[in-house]
């Protein structure tokens, strides 16, 4: 990675003048920037917001922008804002030649006006339809010259001659059109925000996913035999094929849960289009009696399901053809559901008169008790119940003194914290491994939380883990946000066992209590810089007793805190991918 100069957020849009020299910039933080030498270094223009560049044939350069656009006649040297739009968002503008020019409009909560056309470079403009599409975001050309327009809302649109006049295409059904492009061979790429990116290879007649969308994915299973892949994302359930290396959109919109039962239906609960089941791999559908918004499904066994919805946790005994209420309130951020098959226990979120509340049943959902733990100041819960009956909870909460990875351990009476860290979703597998999502990536520990060790960060910090499921063939699923869904190989139980990897570790000192030195034992997995700190109560760094790289293998640290008053520290050690903290107690 280069330091260039050019510290925006995120960047909306790029292009380049006809020296080649580079544009960007972003609507959101309306900032632009120009660079003369290939995007090495970046100086800031001004506080536009460009969503696109494009160029004429006179080498005129226009930006479309939140208000308006801008545009430059001295290949970006100095920049000028059209009064024709003030207060209208500008998406996107195409040049046709000969002066004309197409302009789309609106954005977002930026309503637009429709498809405007000039034939004089920008001076004076015509509306030229699609004043009832409240936004246009895209245009492009095929090489027969027909033109192409994505909207926001309401579908893509074709037009054949230079935008005079405009028809809907009909393979594209009424989903978001954030980016429209045609290749050399006039297949069309359709690129939503939600729903990924789609072909048409018969000039829009039809359209066929590519891949699974770069989206927020909600929830994940599996078919009983282990060859499909099922992930609720706000685009549809979308199913991977193993077997032939595929995925597919199998229908609906915001899917909030999918569950797969025990005799292999297919549970899904969406938020906008009500709950329904498939007994045929997805291929058909049947709704379920159900109205109203559903944030979760869990199914338990055969007949038996659970569904979180906007106000209730409902349950069904028939395969969802009845629902009756359980007592347990629930919402948006109370809606999760874990059921341990080997011991059949079942946990929910939920809340109760003084907050959020965790609710346990022993008997299949038969009954519920509310455990007394103290769940606040939690706000934002994933938690998960392992084979010994131990609760674990991954905590965002913006407090970073609160935020992190619990467990409880029967009969619960309080909460252990196991990882600092803002942790979004934790679960375990039939062996009591432990799984955590967190701002870092996701974290392993094989024995209870008292290890942790970094096993994936793909994309972080962009993204974050959202939802953790093992399969049956030591697979970890990674569903995060924004960013798809990633498979993870784990290593064996014997893998484990034997220490590959071997996962570093932090003894406690000893003695302890101690007065005035004590000794620290620590372990490293490979070569690697090592640190580790002591802190005060307060979180003060008091000392750093170990800063360098050290070889694999198992080191002492002998600590004289003669100049240290009587208390408690805490020491750290740290790595690239594993921390661990413990605490000592110096007596005077």
């Amino acid at each position: 990675r280069i330091d260039t100069g050019y510290n925006t957020r995120e960047w909306f849009a790029i292009g380049q003048n006809q020296y080649g020299d580079f544009f960007a910039g972003d609507a959101q933080y309306q900032e632009m920037y120009k660079s003369y030498n290939h995007g090495y270094n970046w100086e800031f223009v001004g506080n536009y917001a460009p969503f696109n560049f494009d160029i004429d044939e006179n080498n005129n350069l226009f930006a479309s922008t939140l208000d308006s656009y801008i545009y430059s006649t001295d290949d970006g040297e100095s920049w000028n804002k059209s009064n024709v739009f003030n207060g209208t968002a500008v998406s996107d503008i195409l040049p046709l030649g000969n002066m004309e020019l197409l302009l789309g409009t609106g954005y977002g909560s930026y309503i637009g006006s429709g498809i405007y056309k000039t034939y004089n470079s920008g001076k004076t403009w015509e509306l030229k339809g699609l004043s009832d599409i409240k936004n246009i975001l895209s245009f492009t050309c095929d090489t027969s010259k027909n033109i192409y327009a994505g909207a926001a809302y309401d579908g893509l649109y074709k037009s054949t001659n230079k935008g005079e006049d405009w028809i809907k295409v009909d393979g594209w059904i009424d989903k978001q059109a954030f980016r429209v492009k045609v290749n050399s061979k006039n297949h069309i790429f359709v690129g939503s925000e939600d729903e990924g990116v789609y072909r048409s290879i018969d000039d829009g007649e039809s359209f066929e996913q590519i891949g699974l969308p770069i989206s927020n994915v909600r929830a994940v299973d599996f078919s009983k035999d282990g060859n499909f892949i099922y992930t609720a994302t706000p685009s549809g359930l979308q199913v991977y094929d193993k077997t032939e290396n595929k995925w597919s959109n199998k229908g609906f919109q915001r899917v909030q849960g999918v569950s797969v039962s025990s005799n292999g239906k297919v549970f899904v609960a969406t938020s906008s289009e009500g709950v329904y089941f498939s007994d045929d791999n997805c291929s058909t559908w049947v709704k379920l009696p159900f109205e109203g918004i559903a944030y979760n499904i869990k199914s338990i066994n055969d007949t038996t399901l659970l569904l979180a919805t906007s106000g209730q946790l409902l349950l069904s005994r028939d395969e969802g053809q009845i629902w009756s209420e359980t007592g347990i309130k629930n919402g948006f951020y109370e809606s999760t559901i874990s059921f341990n098959e080997m011991n059949n226990k079942i946990i929910a979120l939920g809340y109760s008169n003084n907050g959020s509340a965790i609710f346990l049943s022993s008997d299949f959902a038969v009954s519920f008790s509310e455990i007394g733990i103290e769940l606040s100041p939690f706000e934002f819960n994933s938690i998960t119940i392992d084979n010994d009956e131990t609760i674990y909870l991954a905590s965002n909460i913006l407090n970073e003194n609160e935020h992190g990875v619990y467990k409880s351990e029967y009969p619960y009476i309080e909460w252990t914290k196991l990882l600092d860290g803002t942790a979004y979703t934790v679960n375990v597998d039939s062996e009591n491994g432990v799984f955590a999502g967190t701002y870092a990536g996701v974290f392993q520990s094989i024995n209870n939380g008292v290890n942790w060790q970094l096993i994936f960060d793909e994309q972080i910090p962009r993204t974050f883990p959202y939802v953790l499921e093992t399969d049956n063939n030591n697979h970890l699923l990674i569903g995060t946000y924004g960013y798809g869904l990633f498979e993870l190989q784990l290593p064996t139980n014997v893998e484990q066992k034997q220490n590959i990897p071997l996962i570093s570790s932090l003894s406690q000192n000893y003695p302890n209590p101690f007065n005035p030195s004590t000794v620290i034992n620590y372990s490293t997995s490979k070569q690697e810089l090592i640190t580790l700190k002591l802190y005060d109560i307060t979180g003060k760094e008091v000392s750093i007793l170990v800063n360098e790289v050290k070889n694999k293998g198992t080191y002492s640290v002998n600590f004289d805190a003669s100049k240290l008053s009587s208390g408690v520290y805490f020491y750290k050690l740290q790595t690239k991918n594993f921390f661990e903290t413990k605490k000592m107690l110096l007596l005077r």
